[in-house]
């Protein structure tokens, strides 16, 4: 089992680090996503990583990252056109 996993199923905290969500994503994309999801849903997660969240997002420090940024971000993405399930 790696390290992340087990971090987040010991409940460990793992946003107390100064890490920015692009990094985040990654490590989460690797270390818990990819192990328990098929081929294309994980392929559809990281195309959402890479196309919207990253950009929009990434250079945020995961603990300052706040609710109301995430809703401005998905505001813009359906005024954009997006469908609302693309990224939900």
């Amino acid at each position: 089992m790696n390290a992340a996993r087990r971090d987040a199923e010991g409940g460990r905290d793992l946003t107390a680090k100064r890490t920015k969500l692009s990094a985040f994503l990654d490590r989460w994309l690797a270390d818990v996503a990819a192990p328990g999801v098929g081929v294309k849903t994980l392929a559809g997660y990281r195309w959402a990583v890479e196309r919207h969240l990253k950009p929009e997002l990434g250079n945020v420090w995961v603990h300052a990252l706040t609710t109301e940024q995430v809703q401005r971000m998905l505001n813009r993405k359906r005024d954009d056109g997006l469908k609302p399930n693309t990224l939900m």
